[in-house]
């Protein structure tokens, strides 16, 4: 009897110790238990709540992410962490895993990206140039600008064309702009408005409404879909509608070394939140477009739609705009600037045919 109690001892001790070696190992080899574990992003750009993008952002973008049940986003909008310049840095260091680019703001470090701000590429279609834009930022050589950068894009928001709006004078036709000081989209893109005889400078969106209530500056290349959230239509007195100088664009990247840490899992999700995001951003500027002249009109503002005629003077003048950034861009040392051009005319090409 006694010897029996004492092997049951033994059993039941060997029992006990197996027990959570046995729960250890099945949890330890599930993958649910890896792909489970919630990733802490940060995104960070310079929009305050009225704009498309934080909308977009707040309401698609992150929602997608949180919602898959393995990332929890800190959102910083409004600049809280830094200006539009500083973005790249940012994201590149480490500071914040996501933030908004304006390739305008960053050319020398973003040369090619500026190829999509050229003039009368994508006939003021802001679905259209999104599509190709998102379409050709997978495509070399853009592809190897961002990963000398070390980033990834994961998300695209393409302004509609940019028009000319002024405090003072209307602008009709291209000699209207001559020695006017016009707020340019930043980098290569200034280089549209110094073709045209303006004489350029560059301001962010942010300080935008003080230079034109103090008469910094004359006027601004800027879109009717943004006018609303940045109270400019207060400040414009005057716009065109019809030329289309070329549409600005803010790419959402990812730090690479984050990127490279999730599942494969983890990153289908931020690219399809990614696309999702895009089509949503053009859906709803088309609108912000219509609701920019209308409420334009009603703070008193003038808007001259362009003629035939008129629109023909335009294209002349910016005849000149492309090979114009490609030799220099060339003279920069980037010999691929031309490839860059050639290869968003087939992506144009394809997505139009689709």
């Amino acid at each position: 009897m006694q010897r029996r109690l004492k092997i049951l001892g033994i059993f039941l001790i060997i029992a006990l110790v197996c027990m959570p070696l046995a729960a250890c190992g099945k949890s330890s080899g599930t993958p649910e238990a890896e792909t489970k574990k919630i990733v802490n992003l940060k995104i960070a750009d310079t929009y305050p709540p009225t704009a498309v993008n934080y909308k977009v952002m707040t309401e698609i973008f992150i929602p997608a992410l949180e919602g898959s049940g393995q990332f929890k986003v800190t959102y910083y909008p409004g600049g809280e962490i830094g200006k539009a310049e500083d973005m790249l840095e940012l994201v590149r260091g480490g500071t914040t895993d996501i933030a908004y680019v304006s390739p305008g703001f960053v050319s020398g470090a973003l040369p090619l990206s500026s190829v999509f701000t050229l003039p009368m590429e994508f006939n003021a279609d802001n679905a259209f140039a999104s599509e190709a834009v998102w379409e050709l930022l997978k495509r070399e050589p853009l592809k190897s600008d961002f990963e000398k950068q070390g980033v990834k894009p994961i998300y695209l928001s393409m302004n509609p064309a940019s028009e000319i709006f002024t405090s003072a004078k209307q602008v009709k036709v291209p000699k209207d702009l001559k020695g006017m000081i016009i707020r340019g989209g930043g980098g290569d893109a200034n280089e549209t408005l110094n073709i045209l005889g303006a004489s350029v400078v560059s301001i962010a969106t942010n300080d935008l409404y003080e230079a034109m209530q103090r008469k910094t500056i004359e006027g601004m290349s800027y879109n009717f879909g943004s006018l609303v959230p940045y109270s400019l239509h207060e400040v414009s007195k005057y716009a065109t509608d019809g030329i289309d100088l070329g549409s600005l664009a803010a790419i959402y990247f990812i730090n690479i070394k984050t990127w490279n840490s999730l599942t494969p899992e983890q990153q289908k999700i931020i690219e399809d939140a990614g696309l999702k995001a895009v089509k949503e951003q053009a859906a709803r500027y088309k609108a912000e477009v219509e609701n920019g002249k209308k409420k334009f009109a009603e703070a008193g503002g003038t808007i001259h739609v362009l003629t035939a005629e008129e629109k023909a003077l335009w294209a002349e003048a910016l005849k000149p705009a492309t090979e114009a950034w490609i030799k220099r861009m060339e003279t920069r040392g980037e010999t691929q600037a031309r490839k860059a051009y050639e290869e968003m005319q087939a992506v144009k090409k394809a997505v139009s045919g689709k």
